[in-house]
C-alpha cells in the first residue's frame, strides 16, 4: 500500500490535497486522505538494556519514554471504506518514533487496521531502526464500546520486540494527549490524485 503524505502531495502537480472534490473522483477511487498523530506514554523494559559506554545498564523493569508522532491514511478513500476491498479500513502510517534508551526521532513506517466489529480494537504495527536492528512496535487500543469511546479510543497497549528473532524486549502503555486532539483533527487532509497514479 503506497502510502499518502499532504506535503508530498502538494509537491506534485497533478495531486493536491482539496477541500471540494467532485463524487465522481471518489467514486473512480481519485481521492484519498492523510492525518496525523500523537501518540506518548512509556515501556517497561523486559531485560536489561545497555545504556552506553561507562554507564550502567538500564534494569529489568524500568519505565522509560516512549512516544511516536505518525501519519496515517489512504491514497483511495474509496478502498479504504469499501467492506469488499482487500483495504477496508486498512491505512498505511509512517512518521517518527522516540522510544527511551534506544532511539531518538527514528524513521518508522507500518500500517493501521481498524477492527470495530470483528475485535472492537484499533491496532498498531510499525517497523524502525535502531542501534543496527530492526525493531517493531504492535498495540491495539482495546474493547472498544460507544460508551467508554473517550478512554478506549485513546490509550494503546503494545509491544516492543526485535523483528528478526520476535524477542520481546518492552511492553508499552501510550495515551492520545488531550492537548493534541485540535491539531489532530485539524490535521486531516483530503488528497485528489491525477488519472493513472
Amino acid at each position: 500500500m503506497t502510502r499518502p503524505d499532504a506535503k508530498d502531495a502538494e509537491a506534485r502537480p497533478n495531486a493536491r490535497p482539496c477541500a471540494r472534490f467532485a463524487l465522481l473522483d471518489l467514486w473512480r477511487g481519485g481521492v484519498g486522505f492523510c492525518i496525523e498523530e500523537q501518540m506518548e506514554g512509556c515501556h517497561r523494559l523486559l531485560r536489561p538494556l545497555p545504556r552506553g559506554e561507562g554507564l550502567p545498564p538500564y534494569r529489568k523493569g524500568e519505565e522509560l519514554p516512549f512516544r511516536f508522532v505518525a501519519r496515517w491514511g489512504h491514497l483511495r478513500l474509496s478502498s479504504f471504506l469499501n467492506p469488499i476491498s482487500n483495504d477496508y479500513l486498512d491505512a498505511a502510517l509512517h512518521g517518527e518514533v522516540d522510544v527511551g534508551g534506544i532511539c531518538a526521532r527514528a524513521p518508522m513506517d507500518g500500517n493501521l487496521s481498524f477492527a470495530y466489529l470483528s475485535r472492537q480494537s484499533i491496532s498498531y504495527c510499525f517497523d524502525f531502526d535502531a542501534g543496527g536492528r530492526r525493531l517493531r512496535f504492535r498495540g491495539d487500543k482495546r474493547h472498544i464500546r460507544p460508551w467508554n469511546l473517550p478512554w478506549s479510543h485513546t490509550t494503546c497497549y503494545g509491544e516492543l520486540s526485535e523483528l528478526a528473532s520476535g524477542e520481546p524486549i518492552s511492553t508499552v502503555l501510550l495515551r492520545f494527549p488531550p492537548s493534541t486532539l485540535m491539531p489532530f483533527l485539524s490535521s486531516f487532509r483530503l488528497i485528489r490524485r491525477a488519472q493513472g497514479d
